[in-house]
């Protein structure tokens, strides 16, 4: 749809709304509409498209992680107010085996979710309240900041898994709900002040989420097999950290040369696990697969990336 720019004096243009629009939500004259700016976009809002949301939920019978899940969406989404119902007061927590209270497991997720606190609770039900929001101004600072950190911590596991150092490999849990603290704040800017490239930021931010869950799990498993790790799979390790290394480059500025080390990278840890397979343990296997798969991770982050630069327009010849 296209509409004719109004030049009202010198310094005032207008753009007239499409009737039909204006008639479906009942816009009025007088009424204050929100107008959001999205790159080279401008986002309309009509009066019943409040920025504030509010949502009430039952997770009556769901385990701890589901929960902890269900609020993180939330949050991404953008609601400013969120009422959880569960009438189950202790939680399964899966992994561990153990069992969790519901007002633990709502406190130590909200603990997470920057800008967000607890303003009521009750045996079965609690109240989140945004208290303070995002500006977009951070956006850039926050994913650079991400990235540094992944760096950071797959750099942790290799250097616990020379000689087994038990009390780095915890702290790499504790970094990774630090990361996570991050992609969260990331993606609810990236919903509520929608800027250039929303779609392509929201899929790279998702996959360096995942990417921080591969570390933390075979941080995990280095604790349960609570052995030095071997040099051929130290070894191979590295390659994969390479890769976030060259990504963290990437990021800031596409670079052909970048591109073609990832794609050789990936391909180099494949070869190299399948060369040193009787060499390692099984548990040791086990742990570079796990990491392995943030390489294909990576080549998907590489194309939503370069998807992102503005190239040299051409005419297209006629066929």
């Amino acid at each position: 749809m296209k509409r004719k720019v109004i030049q009202i004096a010198n310094s005032t243009q207008l753009v007239s709304l499409p009737r039909a629009w204006a008639k479906l939500h009942g816009i009025k004259k007088g009424d204050e509409l929100e107008i959001d700016e999205s790159g080279g976009k401008l986002i309309i809002n009509g009066p019943g498209q409040a920025t504030d949301q509010a949502a009430e939920i039952d997770a009556t019978g769901l385990d701890r992680t589901s929960i902890v899940l269900l609020l993180r969406g939330l949050y991404k989404k953008g609601y400013t107010q969120i009422k959880i119902i569960c009438n189950n007061p202790v939680l399964p927590h899966y992994r561990t085996g153990e069992k969790r209270t519901f007002l633990n497991v709502v406190h130590s997720e909200v603990n997470r979710l920057p800008g967000m606190e607890v303003i009521q609770q009750r045996e079965n039900y609690c109240v989140i309240k945004a208290i303070s929001e995002p500006t977009p101004k951070d956006l850039d600072t926050v994913i650079r900041r991400v990235l540094l950190l992944i760096n950071d911590v797959s750099r942790d596991l290799i250097d616990a898994g020379k000689k087994f150092d038990k009390t780095l490999l915890e702290t790499v849990e504790e970094k990774h709900d630090t990361i996570t603290k991050f992609t969260s704040y990331c993606q609810r800017l990236l919903y509520k002040h929608p800027p250039e490239h929303q779609s392509s930021l929201m899929i790279i931010i998702s996959l360096l989420d995942k990417i921080t869950d591969n570390i933390k799990n075979a941080a995990r498993l280095m604790i349960k097999n609570h052995k030095r790790i071997r040099p051929e799979a130290l070894a191979i390790m590295e390659q994969v950290h390479l890769s976030s290394a060259l990504y963290q480059k990437l990021h800031v500025k596409v670079d052909y040369g970048i591109i073609n080390a990832l794609s050789q990278t990936k391909e180099d840890v494949i070869e190299k696990l399948l060369e040193n397979l009787t060499k390692i343990s099984r548990e040791e296997a086990v742990i570079i697969n796990t990491l392995q798969a943030s390489l294909e991770l990576y080549r998907g982050m590489v194309e939503v990336r370069v998807a992102m630069e503005v190239f040299k327009p051409f005419t297209p010849t006629a066929l």
